[in-house]
């Protein structure tokens, strides 16, 4: 079972741009509602995008041994900007990243003995993060455009703004 699932995740990483052969900036909505897999739909947080953005968010989607959850964001013109693999073996991260480093060029790596271990690789507008926390079970991949991180912070920010003006606007 270990085994189709590394192959399931090498064969997803070594001959695609992001996952199931998706391309950040390239794919669109379309193209990932063709996954086998019953999803969600909903918008990003406000401000993100002009018009909200798009969200699919998949559950117990059976496309890879291991694979808990997948979520894809999308900008207003539905094209893929951010893609997030849930897996819920631990032990997957160092094949990820085996996997990873023969593609991708490592701009980042944290691996203390104890704690949480995170690897980092840059492509061009780019960037794909591979994540496991100490305390979790999980292992989260994420690809996603570079601006994409920064448009979420500053609606973020801004959502906080306005809920403190209202604050105090009521005082």
């Amino acid at each position: 079972m270990k085994k189709l699932f590394l192959a399931s995740v090498l064969s997803s990483l070594m001959f695609a741009a992001g996952p199931f052969g998706l391309n950040i900036g390239k794919s669109n909505v379309e193209d990932v509602k063709k996954l086998d897999c019953k999803y969600r739909e909903s918008y990003l947080i406000d401000g993100v995008y002009p018009n909200d953005g798009r969200f699919l968010s998949f559950e117990n989607c059976h496309l890879m041994d291991n694979l808990k959850n997948a979520e894809f964001a999308f900008d207003d013109d539905g094209i893929l900007v951010y893609a997030r693999l849930i897996f819920d073996d631990k032990n997957s991260y160092n094949e990820l990243k085996t996997s990873l480093n023969k593609k991708y060029k490592i701009t980042k790596s944290v691996e203390p003995f104890v704690g949480d271990r995170l690897s980092e690789y840059a492509l061009k507008g780019e960037k794909i993060k591979l994540n496991s926390p100490h305390m979790s079970f999980s292992v989260y991949l994420e690809y996603e455009q570079n601006d994409f991180s920064k448009r979420v912070k500053k609606a973020q920010q801004k959502a906080k703004e306005q809920k403190q003006n209202a604050t105090t606007n009521m005082l």
